[in-house]
């Protein structure tokens, strides 16, 4: 039979999450764990302290979560606000289209580049 792989997370959920069974099972075994050799001292508080930190991410993970549902609920109508804004403060200021920078529109009067033709014997 070949030799199991025991693989450790890199990702600091999964790493935090298996420090804390670690921590668990070994609180549990107390002085038959075969890990009384570690400095639980220092270790076990950073893990404690780990975890919380861990749970506070989730919990505010939720709630940003919440927060960009709720921005997005008003995206497409602003987009339409913005575009008709657009609209006629082009029309009325369309000899001097420069002025939309006052409504914070980003005016760039700069030629388009040129779209280049493929090139047939490129093919």
């Amino acid at each position: 039979m070949p030799k199991p792989r025991i693989d450790i997370p890199t990702a600091p959920k999964e790493l935090i999450n298996l420090a804390s069974a670690i921590k668990e099972q070994h609180d549990t075994l107390a002085k038959s764990s075969p890990l009384t050799l570690l400095e639980w001292e220092k270790t076990g508080p950073q893990i404690d302290e780990a975890a919380k930190v861990q749970e506070q991410i989730d919990k505010l993970g939720k709630q940003i979560e919440k927060l960009i549902q709720r921005r997005n609920n008003f995206v497409d109508p602003l987009g339409d606000f913005v575009r008709s804004s657009k609209d006629i403060l082009s029309g009325v200021y369309r000899a001097e289209m420069r002025k939309l920078g006052d409504f914070g529109f980003e005016v760039d009067d700069t030629p388009k580049a040129k779209k280049s033709k493929p090139d047939p014997a490129a093919k």
